[in-house]
Formats: structure tokens, C-alpha cells, sequence
């Protein structure tokens, strides 16, 4: 992992949103952990194009 620190969320999820996670993970190969980290990623990079309008 990249990151200079990392820090331990838990976070509470519904199971059919956890249901989808575990399965997108799979898909990918990677751990539910690493899933959700690019889903967040992905996010924000889009979000941050919209703020800037830089595609």
C-alpha cells in the first residue's frame, strides 16, 4: 500500500451492499479491503475532475 499512514474504520454495512463488495472483489481478484479502497479512489478522482473541470 501507498500510503504514508494507515488507519483501522470499521464501518457498518448492509449485507446486501457487502453481498456486492465481496462479489466486485472477487471479479477483481483483490480483497474486499483493496475493492473498496479503488471504489473510493475512483470516487474522489471523479469527483475532484467535476470540482476543477479537468477530465
Amino acid at each position: 500500500m501507498s500510503f504514508d499512514t494507515v488507519d483501522l474504520m470499521r464501518v457498518r454495512i448492509p449485507t446486501t451492499l457487502k453481498t456486492k463488495l465481496r462479489e466486485a472483489a472477487s471479479a477483481n481478484d483483490r480483497s474486499m479491503n483493496a475493492e473498496l479502497l479503488q471504489i473510493l479512489k475512483a470516487h474522489f478522482v471523479c469527483h475532484q475532475s467535476e470540482r476543477t473541470g479537468n477530465p
